[in-house]
């Protein structure tokens, strides 16, 4: 929850097809990385996940462009 909380105040492309991509890996990679035991913190794991699919979700789900009426 964390990387996509910070790019959401602070990048302004992000989209919320992003923010759920990257919601998604973050909290799966953790899972992952929690069940297999592994030697380093399975939240580093997350958080790197997290930022890449942060950076994917930019390009599968990029910002639409608003309209203003």
């Amino acid at each position: 929850m964390f990387v996509p909380m910070v790019a959401g105040i602070y990048i302004k492309r992000t989209s919320s097809g992003a923010a759920i991509l990257s919601m998604v890996l973050g909290m799966g990679i953790w899972l992952a990385a929690l069940g297999l035991a592994t030697a380093v913190n399975p939240l580093l794991y997350g958080l790197v996940a997290s930022v890449m699919g942060l950076i994917l979700g930019f390009y599968i789900f990029p910002q639409r462009a608003t309209v203003n009426i």
